[in-house]
């Protein structure tokens, strides 16, 4: 393993070399140009040695030390151009250490670094270029390069600067960037002061584009004047620009522009094809015809000709003729979608051949997945779109192929060795996408191609893939499971990629600076890895917006400026060597917050103790911010840099004092102590106030704060130590022991791997015994669990190493297991037993049932409030508390609870705090009453009461106006302990449209049912009711009704009532309720009736007769009918 460190400012330039070797490393340090100091190492094995080196590194990279750069030579190397045309040109960049002293050559160096796109390199070296001695004229030329560096790497706001002092060499390029940001006014500006032909053709085009035609025309008009003389190769696009200028204005001035624009030999098909559409717009058919002919045969590929001249025969009535020429522009590829919508078409659509090309012709026909389909054989040139998964074997599959003339798409997924030459022989190919492959070697001719999108997925490569960089427009690249150690400055030649993913790396050490130049790349993925650092370059991506770094567990620390980048949205940061979680969190927290960037990268490098960059970067105010942050690990570190701060507190009899935020204890407890000490307390900030005592989460108080004229001041520093401890785990202190709990509480490997590390600094393990047995239970990192045996060897309690050493089944073990653990173990161990559920609570969301029932207040509002989600409250079908906490009360936002199966006898009263409640589910709870402040659950929209113990129905569920389900299904099993009566009152559920009674031996509903106008569900399923009140037919929006009953002693005919339900739709109905069809067949609103009953039903053809009188309705029994 060997590392190149510079570091360079305004007053230093110096190396730091470490190379490692065996068991042994050897550093080599100095000022840059010197030999320098070599100091050697050596450790008790190779592995130590290894991350010794590590560590070390990791601290010079935190001071500012960054990668040396494989850059510049001075002398360039000729290449054989017929023996190495494919190879990677040799370059004058070879030694980061060059330094620029001959004006000249350094900027032959810097453009051919923006040449390559190796723009890191090339910022260096224009540095060095304008500190040399310039000449005015000088200073111009290395602005302009400047510019170009910026404007490369989308930083336009420097790029614009640099330019404008740049010259006129930079006005072209100038004018660019102005057209970048809309701003047209200075773009015309600078493209007239560069007056070349191509400057102002370019502003002739804009100013078409944005309607400006007089602009366009003047600009064009001058272009070609110049063009005349100088750029005859281009000059037609000119003239076909101001054909089409003119084109629906100036007949006949657009008329001369286009016969002028094809009168030159290199002239395009796009400039035949407008002078045909002219003379077809305005009916002079034969000129259009010679027009289209000439273009077709110059141009005999191209499918607009033909179009065209199809459009003229179709708007002549020359249907058959259309029809030919209609066939050869969908051969030749003519977008199928123009066609149907164009209005020349409008008779031709009717024709059987015009329906039968399309149908060839279709969306469908122009996929293929597979090399033996029908259309590949029949009609080739109808395919645009290529896709397999197994690449064809078959002898001659490629002559085959290579008949579908028109592809446009073609993307494979499997294992390639050898590149698919096929590829190359599709001339109008748009988009490649080749996944999953080990593709080594790449052909000439593909490398040449001019495709919109290039999409490739290698893995298993001996070699980084140099000769891609060539490529045009390959956007997409996952390299993975790779076989070399580096991704070298090559990379910046990719400069159109778009997403990079680099995983599966088990031999990669580094990834070169350049990788900052990729100015286009959007989405970056680095996934298990052996890197060690990444390059701090990363941050001069300013389109990123996603980025994701996963299980690299040697890269011990994210470069604080990654989180200042412009563009970046999105970031996944999860198992590295860094405190990925907190990372994560403190991300999330700042885009938020909508945090300014140079504040996120402050709290990072807090996070991660980069004194380095804090001190340059970070203010008192940054600190004081950081405190409001969710992320505890920041809140704590910053106490502590708080604490260590050189504040001056001048408290004397005057002071007052004002508590913000909070402490290890209650904030009253503070304020008392700053009584006791003499002090006033402030009730507010006013001009009385000269200190502020700051805590975590001071909140919105803080803002208008912080540029009042106070001394801020934490409790430590107000608060004079009068003991002093004695042993090393009493002498740590508050902060220290909530630092090391607050990452013993993470699942982050990384933390615990901190946490560990500072126990044993502080010599502390038997204060965190408790949190170590459970960490070492769930933690999945072999060598994390290894130093907490250790620790806990150390300790000597035979105890604690008996219960080390037994095997529990944490992970797996069910909420049930889980109780059993924390009654059976703290008593073994002598650990808190409450504190023991909440630790196991935090690392694996269980112990929830006793920390419900035996917990703190705080634990279990905390419990609840990680049960809840979007509002919603459910304990499932695992819980087992007999009591419910109060702490659910305060839950004001919950919208559903649900208690089904919990073992209640009462309703609680303080749920009837939760007045934003809309759900809530009793399911099998035992209740047997409701109480009357269930009134308070205004917003109340359903209740369900299925398969408890009510003898009695409970009127208070009339005082809920707003409910619109209920349920009372399921009775209890024993008919004298379920409900029997509705009584009156339903009628006050204004909005009810559901409600069941299923399962229960009702005999009496109330006669106010009928009032029930909202009421759409009905379900009375296993009744006793002998007769129905005559309201019930008034029902006005009843679709759905199950009113089995099974009593065949006392039969009765409910029909009558039935029918005059106008909007049943679907019923329910026992044998023994009706006798006769006549009743029935009234219901011309039903759509589906179930026939229900003990008796023999094959006795009486129930079907067939009910099919008879209701022909418009689905019949059935339960027998033959099912749900």
């Amino acid at each position: 393993m060997k590392y190149a460190l510079i570091y360079k400012d305004d007053k230093s330039n110096k190396f730091w070399n470490i190379e490692v070797l065996g068991n042994a490393y050897t550093v080599t340090y100095g000022k840059t140009g010197t030999k320098g100091t070599s100091k050697t190492k050596t450790h008790d094995d190779a592995e130590t040695c290894i991350k010794e080196a590590d560590k070390v590194t990791l601290q010079k990279r935190k001071k500012g030390y960054v990668d040396a750069d494989v850059t510049l030579s001075t002398t360039p190397i000729v290449v054989d151009d017929k023996a190495e045309a494919h190879k990677e040109e040799k370059t004058l960049v070879e030694n980061s250490n060059t330094q620029i002293e001959d004006f000249e050559n350094g900027v032959k160096i810097i453009e051919e670094l923006i040449e390559r796109n190796e723009l890191m390199a090339a910022m260096e070296y224009s540095k060095q270029l304008h500190a040399l001695n310039l000449s005015d004229e000088e200073v111009m030329m290395a602005n302009h390069l400047s510019g170009k560096i910026a404007f490369k790497k989308h930083d336009l706001i420097a790029a614009e600067q640099y330019f404008l002092k740049g010259g006129a060499q930079s006005y072209y390029v100038l004018a660019k960037l102005y057209t970048q940001n809309r701003e047209y006014a200075n773009a015309f500006l600078y493209y007239e002061k560069k007056g070349t032909y191509k400057a102002l053709f370019k502003a002739g085009s804009i100013a078409k584009v944005q309607g400006l035609r007089d602009a366009a025309y003047k600009y064009l008009k001058e272009a070609i004047t110049i063009g005349e003389a100088n750029v005859k190769s281009t000059l037609w696009k000119a003239y076909l620009k101001l054909g089409a200028l003119y084109h629906t204005e100036d007949i006949k001035l657009a008329e001369d522009f286009y016969l002028k624009a094809i009168a030159f030999e290199n002239s395009g098909t796009k400039a035949f094809n407008n002078l045909g559409v002219l003379y077809i717009n305005n009916n002079r058919f034969e000129e259009a015809l010679k027009v289209l002919n000439k273009a077709i045969v110059r141009f005999p590929e191209h499918s607009t000709a033909y179009f065209n001249t199809c459009c003229l025969y179709a708007l002549q009535n020359q249907l058959d003729e259309a029809n030919v020429w209609l066939e050869k522009a969908l051969y030749y590829g003519f977008d199928r979608y123009k066609v149907k919508v164009d209005s020349d078409l409008k008779e031709l659509i009717k024709t059987p051949v015009y329906k039968e090309l399309m149908a060839r012709y279709s969306f469908e026909n122009r996929y293929l997945h597979h090399y033996k389909s029908k259309i590949l054989q029949e009609h080739p040139e109808v395919i645009e779109d290529i896709s397999f998964y197994k690449m064809p074997i078959e002898k001659g599959f490629e002559e085959v192929l290579k008949k579908a003339i028109n592809v446009t798409q073609f993307s494979f997924d499997g294992a390639l060795k050898t590149f698919p030459t096929v590829i190359t022989k599709f001339k109008k190919l748009e988009k490649v996408k080749l996944t999953n492959n080990s593709i080594q070697d790449f052909p000439e001719e593909f490398l040449k191609m001019d495709i919109d999108c290039v999409s490739l997925e290698l893995k298993f490569l001996k070699e980084f893939p140099v000769a891609l960089g060539r490529l045009k427009n390959l956007e997409y690249f996952q390299l993975g499971s790779f076989k070399f150690q580096e991704i070298p400055k090559d990379i910046a030649r990719f400069s159109d990629l778009i997403t990079l993913t680099i995983k599966h790396a088990k031999v990669l050490t580094s990834i070169h600076r350049e990788i900052g130049s990729l100015s286009n790349l959007c989405v970056l993925e680095i996934r298990d890895t052996t890197l060690t650092h990444l390059p701090v370059e990363i941050a001069e991506l300013k389109k990123l917006s996603e980025l994701t770094l996963s299980e690299n567990p040697n890269i011990k620390y994210l470069p604080e400026e990654i989180f200042t980048m412009p563009s970046l949205d999105r970031i996944i940061l999860h198992k590295n060597g860094f405190a990925s979680t907190e990372a994560t969190k403190l991300f999330e927290e700042g885009k938020q917050r909508r945090m300014e960037k140079r504040i996120m990268g402050v709290f990072l490098a807090i996070l991660q103790d980069n004194d380095a960059y804090v001190e340059k970067n970070a203010t008192f105010k940054d600190f004081l911010l950081a405190l409001n942050s969710s992320v505890s690990m920041l809140r704590n570190k910053v106490l502590l840099r708080l604490n260590k701060q050189d504040l001056t507190v001048d408290l004397d009899a005057n002071s007052e004092v004002l508590v913000l935020g909070k402490f290890d204890k209650s904030i009253t407890a503070v304020k008392n102590e700053v009584k006791d000490m003499g002090y006033a307390v402030a009730k507010k900030w006013s001009a009385k106030t000269t200190h502020i005592l700051i805590g975590e989460k001071p909140g919105d108080k803080l803002i208008p704060l912080l540029d009042k004229t106070v001394c801020w001041v934490t409790e430590k520093q107000i608060r004079p130590e009068d003991t002093k401890k004695s042993t090393p785990a009493v002498a740590l202190n508050e902060m220290m022991t909530q630092q090391i709990k607050t990452l013993l509480d993470s699942t982050d490997d990384t933390n615990l791997t901190m946490a560990i590390e500072m126990i044993e600094a502080t010599q502390s393990a038997n204060v965190f015994a408790m949190c170590l047995f459970l960490n070492y239970q769930y933690s999945s990192d072999k060598d994390n669990k290894k130093n907490i045996l250790s620790l806990i060897k150390g300790l000597e309690d035979e105890i604690l190493v008996t219960l080390f050493a037994k095997k529990y089944g944490f992970k797996t073990a069910s909420e049930k297991k889980v109780k059993e653990y924390i009654q059976k173990i703290p008593k073994l161990a002598g650990f808190n037993e409450v504190e023991f559920a909440n630790t196991i609570f935090v690392l694996s969301g269980k112990g929830v049932d006793y920390l419900l029932e035996n917990g703190t207040s705080e634990q279990k509002s905390k419990v609840l409030n990680t049960l809840v989600a979007d509002g919603v409250l459910d304990f499932g079908y695992d819980c087992d508390i007999r009591t419910l906490p109060e702490e659910i009360g305060e839950l004001e936002a919950l919208t559903k609870l649900d208690l089904s199966h919990l073992k209640l006898k009462e309703f609680p009263v303080f749920l009837t705090k939760l007045v934003s409640l809309e759900n809530i589910c009793l399911v099998k709870t035992r209740l047997k009453t409701l109480p009357k402040e269930i009134a308070n659950l205004k917003n109340l929209t359903k209740i369900d009461l299925n398969s408890c113990s009510f003898k009695k129905f409970p009127k208070e569920v009339y005082q809920l106006e707003n409910i619109e389900y209920l349920s009372f299904d399921k009775g209890h099993s024993d008919s004298s302990q379920a409900i029997s009566v509705i009584p009156e009152g339903i009628s006050n559920l204004k909005k009810l449209r559901i409600l069941k009674f299923d399962r229960n031996p009702i005999t009496l509903l109330p006669n106010d049912i009928g009032e029930l106008d909202a009421l759409e569900y009905l379900g009375l399923m296993s009744n006793d009711i002998s007769n129905l009140p005559e309201s019930f037919g008034d029902l006005k929006s009843l679709k759905k009704l199950d009113i089995t009953c099974f009593n065949e002693e006392n039969p009765y005919d409910c029909s009558g009532i039935l029918a005059k339900i106008k909007t049943l739709e679907e019923l329910t109905i026992s044998t023994s309720q009706f006798n006769v069809y006549a009743n029935l067949s009234k219901m011309t609103s039903l759509k589906k009736l179930v026939i229900s009953g003990s008796r023999d039903l094959k006795a009486k053809d129930w079907v067939a007769e009910g099919k008879k009188q209701l022909p418009n309705c689905e019949v059935g029994t339960l027998y033959n009918y099912v749900y």
